[in-house]
Parts: structure tokens; sequence; C-alpha cells
């Protein structure tokens, strides 16, 4: 009987297909760490394999594959941690970009009013929309980006995001003709 070597490179062979087909499900192949999460993925492979750690209870395939959506997964939500995603709740202010030059007080005052509205629409978006309007147009994240992030179609992202301006800009409205109707004078 000839016993099998198992060798890195037989691994490689064997499991590559899967952990390609997991990171590119997960995060496409296009996506710029796509070649650091491959190699993360094979040396977690090396090490568990090494560690006798496969318990055998799936294909080895399957289980790369696993392995694989971990580290893409692991991979995104280091990435939106990086970037400081806030909660609606929490205020946006602090990632718009602070204004430069001369700017008098009463700008600065109606300026901060209009950040106030602006978050007070949000926060009465559905939650699906306002994150999508908020990681668009106050953070500055593109549709295909979006998308991945929050696992949806690049059509869906790019509905809702309309959905979400038509409701952001409907409340600011209606809250504006609020206004103007209360500061006139009651008809006698």
């Amino acid at each position: 009987m000839s016993e099998c070597v198992i060798s890195r490179d037989n691994i490689v062979l064997r499991l590559a297909p899967a952990i390609a087909a997991s990171l590119r499900r997960v995060v496409g192949g296009d996506d710029p760490e796509y070649e650091d999460m491959y190699q993360t993925a094979l040396e977690r492979v090396f090490r568990t394999l090494g560690e006798s750690n496969f318990r055998g209870d799936c294909t080895a395939a399957g289980w790369a594959y696993v392995i694989a959506r971990n580290v893409a997964v692991d991979a995104l939500r280091a990435r939106m941690r990086e970037r400081g995603f806030l909660s609606l709740d929490d205020t946006f202010e602090e990632t718009l970009p602070q204004p430069t030059g001369d700017i008098g007080p009463e700008r600065l005052a109606e300026a901060r009013q209009e950040l106030s509205r602006l978050g007070e629409a949000l926060a009465g978006l559905r939650p699906a929309n306002a994150i999508v309007v908020y990681m668009h147009d106050i953070v500055g994240h593109d549709l295909a980006e979006i998308s991945k992030c929050l696992r949806i179609t690049p059509a869906a992202a790019q509905s809702r995001l309309v959905r979400g301006r038509r409701d952001v800009v409907g409340t600011l409205q209606s809250r504006e003709s609020r206004e103007i109707r209360e500061k006139r004078p009651a008809l006698e």
C-alpha cells in the first residue's frame, strides 16, 4: 500500500478553489484586500491542519470555504470599524469636514441648525434607507462599496439611496413649510 503524502502544495491545489469562491462571494474578486484575505485564509487552513483541529465533520473544501468566509467577514468588520461609522443615534457632525477660513458666528449657527435638521430627518428614515444615505452622502462611499458592506445588490443600494433622499427632502420641506406657517401672523 502506498502512503498518501499531504503537502502544502496538495492542500493549496485541492482547497484553493473553495477559498477563492468563498472570498469572491463575500467581497468580490476585485476587492483591494482580496489577496491578503486569501493568504490569511490559507494560513488558517494550514494552522488548523498542523494543530490537528480538523475533525472531518464535513468535506475539506467545505471547511476551507467556511474559514475563508470568516476571514472575509472579519476583514469587512475591521474595515467598517476603521472608517469609524457612527450610528444614527450619534452626532455625525464630527465626520464632516470642518469649515476653513473666516466664518462668522451667525453662519456657524445656521450651519449647526441645518445639520441638526438633517440629523433629525435621517433619524426618521427606515434604518435600511438611512444607513445607505449616511454611507453615501455623509461618509462618501460609492454604491458598489455600500452594496458589498451591506450584502445587497448595487441596484438595491441605489433604490434605498433614492428613497432615503426623497424622504429626507420631504421631511425637510414639510418642516420648513410648518415653520413658515407658524411665523405668519394669525388672520383675524
